[in-house]
């Protein structure tokens, strides 16, 4: 695995210091998309022996695959949380709310067009 900045997943564990750590892999699904058996297993042993805690993005169609491989099927079935999809409130204050937190005004119309950019036709 490398990171967007080129850091290798080996060189992870020495970031974390320390104090506590959270390592954050989106997409994990490409893990089993376009590389070997092996190498998929290496990444999953890396990423489960890291000093941190390890936050997995994993699309649900992946799931099945990810299972295959024992010591990350043991740790989903302890430690993970479904994340479902927003309503329309949900999504309307996950645009408002930041921008109001950091002291910020959004332009008019601004959230509602953010809006239909990310519903369904």
């Amino acid at each position: 695995l490398r990171t967007a900045g080129g850091i290798e997943a080996a060189e992870v564990a020495g970031l974390c210091g320390t104090g506590p750590a959270v390592v954050i892999v989106d997409q994990f699904e490409e893990v089993f998309t376009g590389r070997s058996e092996q190498d998929a297993e290496d990444l999953i042993a890396a990423l489960l022996g890291l000093p941190a805690a390890v936050v997995l993005a994993l699309r649900a169609d992946f799931y099945g695959r990810a299972l295959r491989h024992p010591e990350l099927a043991a740790v989903l079935q302890t430690g993970q949380v479904v994340v479902t999809p927003m309503n329309e409130d949900e999504l309307r204050r996950a645009i408002i709310a930041p921008a109001q937190r950091a002291g910020l005004e959004l332009e008019p119309g601004l959230a509602d067009l953010l809006l239909r950019e990310v519903s369904p036709p």
